[in-house]
């Protein structure tokens, strides 16, 4: 970092981070066993969280610790069974404003967390996050500045995006018993059981590709197939072997579903192609970040109105009866945030601004924790 950079991010406000996540623990035997080998033993939980673990990474500093902050309802059950510990994944950086500090942060907190999961084996995902001004001098009761996504929603990671369609949906007031799913085909079926798994996920990632899975099994029925000639890596067709002459067409998959969304199920051309780039998701093409998920709800709503009209003809069902599905429409999520100024505490001077190089005698303890 130049002296003109340092000197910029000097005059900026500094940001504590802090995003609170779940640690699952570990299940041991208690020690000593218990007397004449009884079974089974009691087991104990064991935390598992590395107290004090820090880096700086591009001027910003990074820490896991225990949740030092008032008690939170019981996180969820991890791999083992028992609820997972909270955990402190604190950010200190300086920006503008609070919504520049995350965005700052927020390549770093989807990679820990990435990582974090994939050595844990679980999914560790936030459950409160807050963005909090803690430039110096600091002390209990002075008041900042601070952005709140409360417990137990959190941070909306993109990976795990949820929302709820509002008014999108007509279904019939009494459904009925129909032995119609007997005379359907097996990939019918089938398809209608990856739709249901979509249905049931909530996840809008998860929804898009149970519905894509389903969508594609439907079009393998549906005689709508578009071949062209082999096209090699560096672009040129081939359209005839150049050994024995014979054509090389073969189906070209992304035209063929395209084909299928357009022609037989109303899609547009324009929502066609919107649907095979958010498709490349399954090749890596698409991180998961904010950016690359915008449009994922609204896409969603388009697959699944698409889904539902191939199942209905594929089942035996009216178009124009229940289930209907629409694509335009509103939909809502479940998570928000809080805004505004609120005292620093005790809490809040424990931690982690020690960090900042902040003089003691600023930093005042003793005050009464208070809640936001």
């Amino acid at each position: 970092m130049s002296l003109e950079e340092q000197e910029v991010r000097s005059r900026m406000p500094t940001w504590r981070i802090v995003a609170v996540i779940n640690f699952p623990v570990q299940l041991a035997a208690a020690s000593p066993p218990a007397p004449g080998g009884v079974f089974p033993q009691k087991l104990t939980p064991v935390s598992r969280i590395p107290d004090g673990a820090t880096l700086d990474i591009d001027g910003i500093s990074i820490t896991l610790r225990p949740w030092p902050g008032p008690p939170l309802p019981t996180l969820p059950p991890g791999p083992s069974g028992v609820p997972d510990e909270p955990v402190a994944l604190v950010f200190f950086t300086a920006a503008d404003t609070h919504h520049l500090a995350l965005e700052k942060v927020e390549p770093l907190l989807e990679s820990f967390l990435d990582n974090l999961s994939f050595q844990l084996q679980t999914a560790i995902q936030v459950f409160q996050l807050e963005a909090l001004d803690v430039t110096p001098p600091v002390a209990v009761s002075v008041t900042r500045r601070f952005l709140l996504y409360p417990f137990p929603n959190g941070y909306p990671s993109a990976k795990f995006l949820q929302s709820i369609p509002m008014g999108n949906i007509s279904t019939s007031f009494h459904p009925n018993l129909s032995a119609c799913l007997r005379a359907a085909s097996t990939s019918a079926r089938a398809a209608l059981r990856w739709y249901v798994k979509g249905m049931a996920s909530p996840y809008e990632a998860d929804k898009f590709i149970f519905f894509w899975i389903a969508l594609e099994i439907l079009r393998s029925e549906s005689g709508i197939s578009i071949e062209g000639p082999y096209r090699a890596k560096c672009g040129h067709e081939i359209p005839n072997c150049p050994t024995c002459g014979q054509q090389t067409f073969r189906e070209e998959f992304g035209k063929s579903i395209k084909a299928f969304l357009t022609d037989k199920l109303g899609v547009t051309p324009t929502a066609a192609n919107d649907l095979w780039e958010l498709r490349q998701m399954l090749h890596g093409a698409n991180d998961l970040s904010p950016q690359a998920t915008s449009e994922l709800p609204r896409m969603v709503l388009v697959l699944r109105q698409a889904v539902v009209a191939a199942l209905k003809e594929a089942l035996g069902f009216s178009p124009n009866d229940p289930p209907l599905v629409l694509a335009a429409g509103a939909s809502i999520s479940s998570r928000f945030f809080l805004e505004g100024t609120r005292e620093l505490d005790s809490h809040d001077v424990d931690l982690g601004l020690s960090e900042l190089g902040v003089p003691s005698g600023l930093r005042e303890i003793g005050a009464p924790r208070t809640t936001f």
